[in-house]
């Protein structure tokens, strides 16, 4: 299964890596705008893995842009959260179906939300 980590701490995207190599073939992209980029060139995903609050394009508005492009992808988004988020993350995270996980967080927590994506 393929997975993209959208995260714009290298250390994360790093420790990921290794910690779901037995698991995933792990992509990373350092930026929303990277990912976005993947994306249009048509790369295809299992699982993307995001951080909810990045600079430049956010893990939300990832989600909405690719909500509008392809609504499968959007469904095999994760979104990462550091804890210290807006009243608009909240909303965003009590409005949509993904899964979330708090960083940081347990392998099992993250492998729990990945296999609820496939239910």
């Amino acid at each position: 299964m393929r997975m993209l980590v959208v995260d714009d701490e290298p250390m994360m995207g790093a420790t990921l890596r290794v910690t779901l190599r037995d698991h995933f073939d792990i992509e990373l992209s350092p930026s929303g705008e990277h990912a976005r980029a993947r994306l249009e060139g048509g790369e295809l995903f299992d699982v993307i893995l995001t951080d909810l609050m990045m600079p430049g394009l956010s893990g939300m508005q990832l989600h909405a842009w690719l909500l509008e492009r392809s609504s499968a992808q959007a469904a095999h988004m994760i979104f990462m959260t550091g804890g210290a988020y807006t009243n608009e993350a909240n909303e965003f995270l009590r409005r949509i179906p993904n899964p979330h996980v708090q960083k940081p967080f347990e392998l099992d927590e993250l492998l729990d939300a990945i296999a609820s994506l496939e239910s």
